[in-house]
Formats: C-alpha cells, structure tokens, sequence
C-alpha cells in the first residue's frame, strides 16, 4: 500500500525576520518568551532541551549552558545568548523574587500542587506562531525546530565566510 504523506519541513528565519521577531513578544511573558526565541537560536539546542532547563543549569561563570539529552553537555553562549540568560534570570527574580535552583527556565502559568511547571513543546509552538503574527511573518513552515534551522543556517553561512576555528560566533564567545 502507498499513502502519499507530505512532509514538513521547518524553514529558518532571515535576517529581517529575526529583527523583527525580537520586538514582536508581547505581554506578561514576553521576556520569558524571546529569551525562549533567542536562546533556541544561540544555542541550536531541540525544543525539549531548552524547556527542560533549570536555573541550575546555567552558569554565568562560564557564560554556558548544561543541556540534559543523551548525556549532559555544556553549551557555550555568544553574546544574543547570554542577554538571553540575563533577562531570564531578572525575569525570574521580579516575578518570582528569587531563583530556586529546580525551578524550569522557562516556567509556564500552571502549578502543579504549588509546584511551578515547564512551559510544553506545545505552548512553545504556539509562542512562535503568535510572535510571527504580531511580525507579520508568515507562519507557513515555522515551528519550534525553525530555531534549529536558523542556528544551522547561521552557522553555515559564518562557516562560508569565515575560519570556522576563530570565529567568536562558532566558539561562543562574543
């Protein structure tokens, strides 16, 4: 039997859709949620990744992230990262008035007994498309995995233009 299914596939964003995503997030959240935007794309990380972030997780001593995959690994964070972290972490401190260490980065409404839960793969999805509404980008082929993709195009085009070995972007260190 062969069904015909379309695939989708996530599509990056250019440089002028970036520009205007950054001042496109609006509301209560909306530190919470361009850090979510350029921290996905400093870091290339999956969605998953970056929502399963902790405050622990992040050391501003070595301007780097501990993702939990596979295996735990530390990314290095360029500039757009680390301002990302820091407006987190302040976020984090004038809504919650402090940072406990098991708290998710990226904290979502809705408690669990109390207990502050991560924002879901979903929430984050729908995050984007109103982000790329309020741009007035077209959604077509956006989704969470687009961070992916335009941290990949970034860095191929660094890679083009550039000794990828010394480039500050690569390396993580602006």
């Amino acid at each position: 039997m062969n069904i015909n299914k379309t695939q989708h596939h996530a599509r990056g964003f250019s440089s002028s859709e970036l520009d205007r995503l950054v001042g496109s997030f609006v509301g209560t959240y909306a530190d919470r949620d361009r850090s979510l935007f350029l921290l996905g794309i400093a870091t290339g990380a999956k969605i998953s990744e970056l929502l399963s972030l902790s405050v622990f997780d992040v050391d501003r001593e070595d301007v780097c992230v501990h993702l939990r995959g596979l295996g735990i690994s530390s990314i290095a964070l360029n500039n757009d990262g680390y301002v990302a972290i820091d407006t987190l972490l302040s976020w984090h401190i004038r809504v919650f008035g402090d940072l406990v260490s098991d708290r998710p980065l990226f904290t979502s409404r809705i408690t669990d007994c109390g207990v502050v839960k991560p924002i879901t793969r979903q929430q984050a999805h729908r995050i984007l498309q109103k982000a790329c509404r309020c741009a007035g980008i077209n959604s077509r082929g956006i989704s969470t995995h687009s961070l992916r993709v335009t941290h990949s195009q970034r860095l191929y085009c660094v890679e083009v233009l550039s000794d990828v070995s010394t480039n500050p972007y690569i390396v993580g260190v602006d």
